[in-house]
């Protein structure tokens, strides 16, 4: 028998969030689940941003006013 490398976890996210990350996989053609692991992956991988720069960390160059 094959061992699982993944298991299920229950989060709740308040409904600006889960908005949010829903208009961010419709416009990665991905569906909410394999969104939220990227963007927990990206996020484990980048690390938190220095600044949010009026909630865009992506444009966020660590020098906000």
């Amino acid at each position: 028998m094959a061992k699982s490398v993944s298991t299920s976890v229950k989060i709740r996210f308040p409904r600006e969030l889960l908005a949010a990350i829903e208009d961010w996989a419709a416009a990665h053609k991905l569906q909410r689940s394999p969104a939220v692991r990227a963007l927990v992956l990206r996020s484990l991988v980048r690390g938190e941003p220095k600044c949010d720069c009026d909630g865009q960390p992506d444009a966020c160059s660590g020098n906000c006013k």
